[in-house]
């Protein structure tokens, strides 16, 4: 984690910025999971705020997603998980759906990066209001 013991929270209810870091959270953790190799595996949690913006990076070493999917992965229903081998059990599709409606409704923004930091697969990036 790198979080700054001093950074304040964001201006949305607790309940909505849970919910959205759980997601993201096991969504990771089915990305590690599913993963055929014994190298270590990695999630990275990133928060700031420039007075304005709390900024969320959470990101994962894990098989990531097919660039041909990753503009599906908003639509409620697609999932990409399989319960072949996790014990997180397949994802409903729902998961992100809300999530991007979560965000949304309280003034922020999501988005998959385009490029995750060096050493990781995946990116989420998330605005919310300060």
């Amino acid at each position: 984690m790198q979080v700054p013991d001093d950074l304040p929270g964001p201006s949305v209810p607790i309940s909505a910025y849970s919910g959205i870091l759980l997601n993201l959270l096991t969504n990771a953790y089915k990305a590690l999971i599913a993963r055929a190799d014994n190298k270590p595996r990695k999630v990275r949690i990133i928060a700031s705020s420039n007075g304005r913006k709390h900024k969320i990076v959470i990101a994962d070493n894990g098989v990531g997603i097919p660039k041909r999917l990753q503009k599906r992965i908003w639509e409620p229903l697609f999932t990409t998980t399989s319960p072949d081998m996790n014990p997180l059990g397949s994802g409903m599709g729902l998961g992100l759906a809300i999530v991007q409606r979560v965000v949304t409704h309280v003034g922020g923004r999501i988005s998959l990066a385009e490029l995750a930091p060096p050493g990781f697969t995946t990116a989420f990036e998330i605005e919310l209001p300060a």
